[in-house]
């Protein structure tokens, strides 16, 4: 367009609250959020998952997680 350079562009998202940043090789890398519980240093707490990364398909990860018993329990809260 009119021979100018092209602009270098990150995503956005609406209400998204993880990370989205570029990499040095034209890729994005998007990081959801999670907090360390205060009280249980074992313990993780999920709030917002990376864009494209549906609930279904991470909770089956994390249930594969604790049928191999690399992670002791699940718990959800709606």
């Amino acid at each position: 367009m009119r021979k100018e350079p092209f602009m270098k562009m990150v995503p956005w998202y609406k209400g998204y609250q993880g990370l989205i940043e570029p990499l040095h090789n034209e890729r994005i890398q998007v990081t959801g959020i999670y907090n360390v519980v205060e009280g249980e240093e074992d313990s993780l707490e999920i709030t917002e998952l990376p864009i494209g990364k549906w609930t279904r398909d991470y909770k089956n990860f994390l249930e594969e997680l604790a049928s191999t018993d690399e992670i002791e329990e699940i718990r959800e809260h709606h």
